[in-house]
């Protein structure tokens, strides 16, 4: 009803509901980049040292950057 509603909204305007709600969105975020990473291994690609650690960095930043447009996006 409305007041379950209303305490809903107040625990995730409060800041650790916020912040539960970033770091789960980063999650996100980071468990599809490394999803599309490892399905370039599974073609066989990138399997060298030197590239799974460039990988590795690409990865990181791509979830950031996705983290944040979508954060961004979120609080517009």
């Amino acid at each position: 009803g409305p007041d379950s509603y209303s305490a809903y909204m107040a625990l995730l305007t409060s800041l650790p509901g916020k912040l539960f709600c970033a770091v789960s969105l980063f999650c996100l975020c980071y468990h599809l980049a490394n999803g599309l990473r490892h399905l370039v291994w599974d073609t066989g690609r990138a399997l060298s040292l030197k590239s799974i650690y460039s990988s590795g960095y690409l990865m990181l930043a791509g979830a950031v950057t996705l983290f944040l447009l979508v954060a961004w996006r979120v609080v517009a």
